[in-house]
């Protein structure tokens, strides 16, 4: 009787996944493992440095207002020219506020937490100077450039590629021939013997979490190269790419301390005007340009309104909302969430983490299937 023979289209594509998969399973494991601790990276930060990142706040004290808050940036760092200040005020109680100072010199962001009420800090560090100063900083860079700066992001972006084509040929060496051979695709046996289990751990739960890797990578993508940002935008828009910009507005040249009354002022109307908000983001206010603040009512990236102040007077000169956006915008922001899980809380992100397990040990499970077929080969 003959045997059922692979088709050479399929045999064709089981040599570029595998092919495909020894020259970026290094890259994929280990973008997949700090993805793993990006998901809850927040949660991490609050863990390794919870007596800087919250503390005693009296019930009845004033907040700081956003000019203590720079001023005291610029006291700690003396001797730094700092080309921008960006300030993150969380109305967690407790929490300190963030502040990402960047110096164009050194081409360097100090990032700096600060205590809500008396503006002092609380601790400072240098984005991803190591693990032991700033583990996120470090943990992103080693995600997204395997900390080998604009190489190291070719090198990731060039394998996201490949993950993705690995991702559809994968699904073509899954596919069932006849609907009995569908059962064992679908279920995981780890009573058989090693090999059965290692061919089930590849392509059972790379079946189960493939489009949730597909969306991962797609998300990924989309901050590798332009060109899939642009792409998403034409696809969700119907064949247009926008870029709405907040209306352009001519202030007058202020002296500095004036520019800093006036951000305290609009952050002030702010409380008092906007419902609760999660947080509010500014930056240092500049002499000659208009003063803007973005508030977010929840953690993540959507929806934001930004609010623009005159920095002479104080007055609001207008407002921006994410509602305003295209669809292809509103999803370009929503990318981060998205990406890391963040979009319907604590679900989803246990959905990107156990995906990214998942895909972590896929060049595992692959490899541990074609070294002995291929040190069989050759010893033969």
């Amino acid at each position: 009787m003959v045997g059922l023979q692979v088709p050479p289209m399929k045999k064709l594509i089981g040599k570029l996944h595998l092919w495909l998969g020894l020259a970026s399973g290094v890259v994929v494991f280990v973008v997949s493992v700090t993805g793993c601790l990006y998901v809850f990276l927040d949660d991490l930060e609050s863990v390794l440095h919870r007596r800087e990142r919250f503390v005693q706040v009296r019930p009845e004290a004033k907040l700081a207002r956003p000019s203590e808050v720079f001023a005291s940036i610029r006291r700690t760092f003396p001797a730094r020219a700092f080309e921008n200040v960006y300030y993150t005020d969380y109305a967690e109680e407790g929490r300190v506020h963030s502040v990402w100072a960047y110096d164009g010199e050194e081409e360097a962001y100090e990032a700096v937490w600060v205590h809500p009420e008396t503006a002092e800090v609380t601790r400072t560090y240098t984005y991803a100077a190591g693990f032991s100063e700033d583990f996120a900083g470090t943990l992103i860079e080693l995600h997204t450039s395997l900390m080998l700066g604009d190489v190291g992001r070719e090198i990731v972006g060039v394998s996201t590629l490949v993950f993705v084509v690995m991702m559809f040929s994968g699904l073509v060496l899954w596919w069932p021939r006849t609907w009995r051979a569908l059962k064992p695709r679908l279920t995981l046996k780890l009573s058989g013997g090693q090999k059965r289990v290692n061919y089930d751990l590849h392509n059972v739960l790379g079946f189960y979490v493939g489009w949730v890797l597909l969306i991962i990578a797609l998300t990924g993508l989309v901050w590798a190269y332009e060109w899939v940002s642009h792409a998403v935008q034409w696809t969700v828009n119907g064949g247009v790419v926008t870029h709405t910009e907040p209306a352009e507005l001519k202030v007058s040249e202020v002296s500095s301390d004036r520019a800093l009354t006036a951000v305290d002022a609009a952050y002030g109307e702010l409380l008092e005007t906007l419902p609760p908000q999660h947080h509010f983001v500014l930056s240092e206010p500049k002499t000659a340009e208009p003063i803007a603040i973005t508030a977010y009512p929840t953690p993540r990236n959507m929806p934001w309104t930004r609010h623009t102040f005159d920095p002479e007077s104080g007055t609001r000169l207008a407002v921006l909302s994410s509602t305003q956006l295209s669809r292809g915008e509103q999803l370009r922001d929503l990318n981060w969430d998205i990406h890391v899980g963040t979009l319907w809380g604590w679900p989803t992100k246990i959905l990107a983490f156990a995906a990214s397990f998942i895909s972590a040990s896929l060049p595992i499970t692959g490899f541990l299937i074609w070294f002995p077929r291929w040190r069989k080969r050759r010893r033969a």
